[in-house]
């Protein structure tokens, strides 16, 4: 049989269909080959270890980074199972994995911990594809890339830490605590609940204007607290809020934003119910008022001291000492208001130092004391020394009282009393029926020994029981007792 010889034009086309296949495939080989380089370049650079493995985990090829990352070499750990190498309590998830990766042809991502050679396990990120058989369509083996986020981990459990602490601090503090943007309530304590009487859901997700009892009060918190906030960073504002049954309360408010320079990313606020400190304030206020009142409008010299002299006075001790004005008075120690010694003979600025201490010690004194007035004129007063506490220091109050009528009504009794006593006349005392003293001589007189037995007597019982005038005793008693009143 004769071949028919190609013709020269197809011998021409055949060569040229030659070449061009030649080239593709050069090309093809061409691409391979940077390919293969690229890859090898990844594997061999990256810090992420890849791995190739058969679905039982088999390893088949581990890039270098292995070593970086779990201190084993490559050889150490080709033809070994990725399984054993997990950590106990994620191995069962892991399989899990896999086992859902070669029946459904997709490998999710996993996370897990993964042995090191020296003991410890390290936190590991992997993520890769399923490599099928182009023919059978049965999964050859898998590509996985891994990476360490130990670092990562340590930071989500440290942020969740500082958010459960954050959360245990809202619950149990004992100042409302909340969040705000743009106006909304996005979160409150149960701090706040309490105040307001409003449940957590009734609050959040609500404009923050239903807190307050008017829109003036609460213009007036936004535009005051943003102006503290662009000048310091926070804002600290006294308001008023209503509670959920019509009640008014007073705030302490303070605010400051999560970030200076971007108010839209939240406000946070704590809030301090001051309803009763200010009440408590009010009432100092107008206790202190009355005291005031009452210091100021005493007819007795009031002065404050402390062991080094006087800081305070009523117009009453600056009369009765000389003094023109209170500045000078409180220029003085309470010595110098006194003569050098007094009348027992310790000098007056030791004995003013003993009382002085003595009030602070036991919290009061009372005594008698010489005083001397700016013009130096002496006086007897009685003083009354109390301690008591103005703001977070003790101080003294004295109370001065110019004894010197009493003195001298006392001198003057003490006179009568010496002529009562040495009188040779008898001379008694009575009410309306019952003698109720009597001098020395009554008592010689009647014969009595002592003073007690004579004041149970009435007239009567030192009388007759008839006159010479034939009246009975107690009738003429009687009778003289008005005349002698």
């Amino acid at each position: 049989m004769r071949v028919k010889r190609p013709t020269y034009e197809e011998l021409e086309r055949m060569v040229e269909k030659l070449k061009k296949e030649s080239h593709v495939r050069t090309q093809a080989e061409e691409t391979l080959r940077e390919s293969e380089k690229l890859y090898r370049f990844l594997t061999e650079n990256t810090n992420d270890m890849i791995t190739r493995h058969l679905p039982d985990s088999t390893y088949l090829f581990i890039s270098p980074a292995c070593r970086t990352l779990f201190g084993y070499t490559s050889e150490e750990l080709l033809g070994t199972k990725a399984f054993d190498l997990i950590h106990p309590e994620d191995v069962k998830r892991v399989i899990t994995i896999s086992q859902e990766a070669v029946r459904t042809g997709e490998l999710r991502m996993g996370q897990y911990r993964h042995l090191k050679k020296d003991g410890q396990y390290i936190w590991v990120e992997t993520v890769g594809n399923v490599i099928k058989n182009e023919v059978t369509g049965d999964i050859k083996d898998i590509i996985c890339v891994v990476r360490d986020i130990t670092e990562r981990k340590q930071a989500e459990e440290a942020l969740r830490e500082s958010e459960e602490k954050t959360r245990s601090i809202l619950r149990v503090a004992p100042v409302g605590i909340g969040v705000v943007r743009d106006k909304i309530l996005e979160d409150v304590n149960f701090c706040i609940c309490e105040m307001t009487g409003y449940s957590k859901e009734e609050l959040v997700g609500n404009s923050a204007r239903m807190l307050y009892p008017s829109q003036e009060d609460f213009d007036y918190v936004g535009t005051e607290k943003y102006r503290q906030i662009a000048e310091r960073g926070t804002g600290v504002v006294e308001t008023r809020w209503i509670k959920k049954d019509g009640n008014i309360i007073d705030i302490l408010l303070a605010s400051t934003p999560m970030d200076i320079n971007d108010y839209s990313k939240g406000i946070t606020f704590t809030a301090l119910d001051i309803t009763e400190r200010k009440r408590a304030a009010e009432a100092l206020q107008e206790s202190e008022q009355k005291y005031r009142t009452l210091f100021e409008s005493s007819t007795d010299a009031i002065m404050m001291l402390t062991k080094d002299g006087f800081f305070d006075g009523n117009q009453a001790a600056f009369d009765l000492f000389g003094f023109s004005s209170k500045e000078d008075f409180v220029k003085m120690h309470p010595s110098e208001l006194s003569p050098p010694t007094q009348p027992d003979g310790k000098d007056s600025l030791t004995a003013s130092l003993q009382h002085i201490e003595t009030a602070f010690a036991k919290g009061k004194d009372s005594f008698e004391w010489i005083h001397k007035k700016t013009d130096g004129t002496l006086f007897p007063a009685e003083v009354r020394l109390s301690s008591l506490l103005l703001g977070e220091k003790t101080v003294l109050q004295g109370l001065v009282r110019d004894i010197t009528d009493r003195k001298r009504a006392e001198e003057e009794n003490k006179k009568y009393q010496t002529l009562f006593e040495t009188s040779n006349d008898a001379i008694m005392m009575m009410n309306e029926d019952r003698f109720v003293d009597g001098n020395q001589a009554t008592l010689d007189l009647f014969g009595f020994t002592s003073k007690a037995d004579f004041i149970t007597k009435s007239p009567a019982d030192l009388s007759p029981p008839t006159q010479a005038d034939g009246t009975d005793s107690l009738t003429a008693q009687k009778r003289h007792l008005p005349v002698a009143s």
